[in-house]
């Protein structure tokens, strides 16, 4: 089970560790204030959903800086902080888990108006991989965050949540 979970939280630890690139007109700004919308998350695979989690991003010219807090049943409540920068290159974060700290690596990009990324860890020895995109409403009240989280190649878990924008 911790297994499970520590991957549940490493999907979440995308959300968080995921850096941006410069911004223009038409690339949406994520600063802000946003909780999950739990009665929208979409989910398929073995893995635990948050229950709640809190986000406060704010994005610059130069980083983004992400404080939050989640709540996944048997886990608890994880408090995050990250800090990264918009050029390009990989960038290490150290996740803290009940179970013990997981490295990721985040690279990120934008594909037209959705912020696609991309992290690695090694989590008990099991290679994981999570894609992520991030989704601006056109009101930009909300955005849906959609990670495919793959170990050892195996696709383990499809999750979308939905995030709406509280300040």
């Amino acid at each position: 089970m911790k297994f499970v979970n520590g991957i549940a939280m490493l999907g979440l630890v995308a959300v968080v560790a995921a850096p941006m690139r410069a911004q223009t007109a038409v690339h949406p700004n994520f600063t802000g204030s946003w909780a999950i919308d739990p009665t929208k998350t979409v989910s398929e695979g073995p893995m635990a959903v948050p229950t709640a989690a809190i986000y406060t991003i704010v994005q610059t010219s130069d980083s983004v800086v992400v404080d939050g807090v989640v709540t996944v049943p048997d886990v608890g409540e994880v408090k995050r902080h990250d800090i990264v920068g918009f050029d390009g290159r990989a960038w290490k974060n150290v996740s803290p888990q009940p179970s013990g700290d997981i490295e990721t690596m985040t690279t990120m990009n934008w594909d037209k108006d959705v912020l696609a990324m991309h992290l690695t860890a090694s989590v008990q020895g099991y290679d994981v991989t999570v894609e992520q995109t991030w989704t601006m409403a056109p009101d930009g009240k909300s955005f849906a965050n959609h990670q495919v989280t793959m170990v050892g190649g195996q696709e383990y878990q499809n999750l979308t949540l939905v995030f709406v924008k509280k300040s």
